[in-house]
């Protein structure tokens, strides 16, 4: 398994090896465009992950004290809602079926959601804190996987991950699949689920 991470331009593809462009994220969608003003702007949005999303991996640093741990029950199956304006977990995400708390952090709500790619040193910053994880999540995979641009979720309300570590971070991976970061240095894989 040869995981790949895709350089921090602008005009980087996401496309995993062996497959055909159709087949996976548009390049468009997790690169940057650039505005009049120079600033980069992403094109990775809401409308391009409008939908549901399901946990299928969690992927946690070995060498570190977790309160997580790999493939962890409490967020294996629960479902993220992407929609225009708003992300969110599903129903009562904390909740197992029996109504006993799951034990994962799910409660976080993004209202007005953007998406800022980061760009040269931040994007390297990311890869390398969270290569472990990212390579981890990958290796299930058949074939090899082009790991896209890191991109910041901001909310205009609320919170979307960590508020310590700036948030959560979302890595493309294909176009119906991606990696975010999440509490305790977790990174999560989510599979669209509709």
């Amino acid at each position: 398994m040869a995981v790949a991470l895709a350089a921090c331009e602008q005009s980087e593809s996401i496309a995993p090896v062996g497959l055909a462009p159709a087949e996976a994220m548009s390049a468009e969608t997790a690169t940057t465009e650039t505005t009049p003003a120079g600033v980069p702007r992403s094109t990775l949005t809401t409308e391009r992950l409008s939908g549901r999303w399901q946990v299928v991996d969690v992927a946690v640093r070995s060498a570190t004290v977790q309160a997580l741990t790999a493939d962890d029950p409490a967020y294996l199956g629960k479902q993220m809602i992407v929609e225009r304006d708003h992300i969110r977990w599903a129903g009562d995400a904390n909740a197992e079926a029996d109504g006993s708390a799951s034990g994962a952090i799910l409660d976080d709500d993004c209202l007005r959601p953007g998406f800022a790619p980061q760009m040269g040193p931040a994007a390297r910053a990311y890869l390398d804190r969270y290569d472990a994880e990212l390579a981890d999540l990958v290796a299930d995979s058949d074939g090899a996987v082009e790991i896209g641009a890191a991109h910041a979720l901001e909310c205009d309300d609320g919170q979307w991950g960590p508020a310590a570590a700036g948030g959560a971070i979302f890595f493309p991976l294909t176009r119906d699949r991606f990696a975010m970061t999440w509490y305790d240095g977790a990174v999560l894989e989510l599979r669209r689920a509709d």
